[in-house]
């Protein structure tokens, strides 16, 4: 608290040995320590980034992780008009009550994407990136419309905090798929969480069976194939304890090579796990 004590004035920062540093940057010898990179080396980086010694490369091992109140999910689906496609966020409030954390969601087109606010003379954007924030317990919906997509091929990523990705690709002509992905309950005792994923797909064509292939990305479980006839649907469990519940699967139909739905992040249960051991180099 000031008392009306006197106080010294401070003094302004003498700019002059900046600018002769400056001005001085001129008579220096340009850098000659850095390695030209060959057009093989340009070509190995871009084809397989880990594999080049010339990249940075993250420290090996795994910490202990501190858990974090976040129940996030997000999914896409074309419309019933079949027009665009429709992604949800959500920041879910049920597991962690009022101590629950909201979460941004960056919305990124992977290829050529050009709406109908731009104009027809200038040519499509690529890596095109939207915006959002959704407080806990609250969904948010936003529609893109398939016009905008190169070819009407949709390609979207939905990045959120804690390694949350979801990637959306398909058409107009995607399978009638509801694809549910939340987390595990223990069957006995309905509050506490297993640390596991539980996928429920629901066929919602009525004259076809669809034949879905889930594979991990990064954790390298065993492929799962499943048949499901019309109208019916699977719940299926992926056990994610020797990744400490950390994920990164795709969802795959047969018949449908432009269908594909990725799933990765981390299932919090409010207790203490480890970082992920994929980042990490770890085996598991």
């Amino acid at each position: 608290m000031y008392n009306g004590a006197k106080t010294e004035r401070l003094p302004f920062l003498s700019k002059d040995p900046f600018i002769e540093k400056i001005y001085n940057a001129k008579f220096e010898k340009e850098p000659t320590s850095y390695k030209k990179l060959s057009d093989e080396d340009i070509a190995k980086i871009n084809r397989d980034p880990d594999s080049s010694d010339l990249m940075p490369r993250q420290e090996k091992g795994i910490r202990v992780a501190s858990p974090l109140p976040y129940q996030l999910n997000a999914y896409g689906k074309i419309s019933d008009d079949k027009k665009t496609i429709v992604i949800n966020m959500n920041a879910g409030n049920e597991i962690f009550g009022a101590s629950s954390a909201g979460a941004p969601f960056n919305v990124y087109a992977a290829g050529n994407y050009q709406d109908d606010l731009a104009s027809k003379n200038e040519s499509a954007e690529t890596r095109r990136v939207w915006h959002f924030a959704v407080k806990a317990g609250d969904t948010l919906s936003n529609e893109w419309p398939l016009s905008a997509f190169e070819n009407e091929n949709y390609h979207l990523r939905i990045y959120g905090p804690n390694g949350f990705l979801r990637e959306v690709l398909g058409n107009k002509n995607d399978p009638g798929l509801l694809i549910n992905c939340d987390y595990q309950h223990n069957r006995l005792l309905k509050s506490k969480l297993t640390g596991n994923i539980e996928l429920k797909i629901s066929n919602t064509d009525k004259n076809k069976s669809v034949t879905i292939k889930i594979e991990d990305d990064s954790y390298k479980n065993r492929p799962i194939i499943k048949l499901i006839p019309p109208l019916g649907s699977e719940t299926i469990a992926l056990d994610l304890k020797k990744s400490f519940g950390w994920y990164d699967f795709k969802i795959l139909v047969k018949g449908y090579e432009n269908f594909i739905k990725r799933y990765s992040g981390r299932v919090e249960t409010g207790m203490e796990s480890y970082s992920d051991p994929f980042m990490g180099g770890v085996r598991v």
